[in-house]
């Protein structure tokens, strides 16, 4: 079986540890001024300070897509609901909205290599490729960027292949946060 390219971003697996993603998802905010569209599958960072939500959530700390290299809070899993468009699966540019956000630095995502995978990639670490997402389908756009793996320093560490994957052109990996918000990045 050949792999499909199907990008979707970031995809919670579980967590090694036991339980699910519930519990381990937070509320943050994406203020109006942020001209970045968010999709289900992005990595996110903390953008420092807070903003009021439009829900009764109130003040919350804000957020915002993140690039390569840059320290990961979390991955997007859903929004908050939008009023003037009940349908909407994404945060469209520069609108407020409530973002619900899987904080836990210990869970394993499935993400989309983009490049021919190797079981030798296998405990190697890496950063994120950040694309635009699909307003149509609401995932992201982001993949695991394959030419830079190595053994240093990385956003995410592969810590094995995906169900359902194969090595070679378009692998499916599970990964986890190397450097996240919530733990020691210096030497991770």
């Amino acid at each position: 079986m050949a792999n499909t390219n199907t990008i979707f971003g970031a995809r919670y697996l579980m967590d090694p540890f036991g339980g699910g993603a519930t519990g381990k998802l937070m509320p943050f905010v994406v203020p109006a001024s942020d001209p970045t569209a968010l999709f289900i599958g992005d990595f996110v960072r903390l953008s420092g300070g807070s903003s009021a939500s439009e829900s009764a959530l109130g003040y919350l700390p804000t957020i915002q897509q993140a690039a390569a290299t840059e320290v990961i809070l979390g991955v997007v899993e859903g929004f908050g609901v939008d009023p003037d468009n009940l349908q909407r699966i994404h945060r469209p540019v520069s609108t407020l909205r409530v973002v619900w956000v899987n904080v836990n630095y210990n869970a394993f995502f499935t993400i989309q290599s983009r490049g021919t995978g190797a079981a030798a990639d296998i405990g190697k670490v890496g950063d994120i490729v950040v694309a635009a997402g699909s307003a149509v389908t609401g995932l992201s756009g982001m993949e695991l960027l394959h030419s830079d793996l190595g053994t240093g320093t990385g956003q995410l560490k592969i810590v094995g292949l995906a169900p359902n994957s194969e090595f070679g052109l378009y692998t499916k990996f599970v990964v986890m946060i190397n450097e996240h918000a919530y733990k020691v990045v210096s030497g991770a």
